[in-house]
């Protein structure tokens, strides 16, 4: 058992392990990677979020921008379906951010990144979706131990 001896005035702890039990190993001080990920992903997720939906709102237009070309196809259904797709999947992203936030999960983490790069990526703005999950990949990478 361990004895109750804290000085009441600065709070140093002597208490020292019963014979026969180890001593606590001091906590492994964690570090900011994972969290940075994580931002990294929650961006690519709301900036495919962002995209989708403008897709989606935008889908009688390009419809009528495909008909004006004399096609005279009806594209509104597939646009509508990438466009649910596309939500669909940054959707997971944004909370796969957020694990990788939170240290937990570390392989739903890693995979919401990777579908980020090859999935969301294309639908954000000037691709920075691909970088910003490339990143947030090579950091989860390398901070892999620290989640639990």
């Amino acid at each position: 058992m361990w004895e109750a001896n804290v000085c009441p005035y600065c709070g140093k702890d002597y208490r020292q392990p019963a014979p026969g039990m180890m001593p606590m190993a001091p906590a492994k001080p964690k570090s900011a990677i994972p969290i940075i990920a994580g931002v990294f992903s929650m961006i690519t997720g709301a900036l495919g979020l962002l995209a989708a939906v403008m897709l989606l709102l935008l889908t009688d237009y390009i419809n009528t921008l495909i008909g004006g070309y004399g096609l005279g196809i009806d594209v509104s259904g597939i646009v509508m379906v990438l466009a649910l797709i596309g939500i669909l999947f940054s959707a997971l992203v944004l909370i796969s951010g957020i694990f990788a936030a939170q240290r937990s999960h570390f392989g739903f983490a890693i995979i919401g990144a990777i579908i980020g790069m090859i999935l969301v990526g294309p639908f954000t703005y000037w691709y920075i979706g691909i970088v910003l999950s490339l990143v947030a990949i090579i950091l989860l990478a390398v901070s892999h131990k620290e989640f639990s």
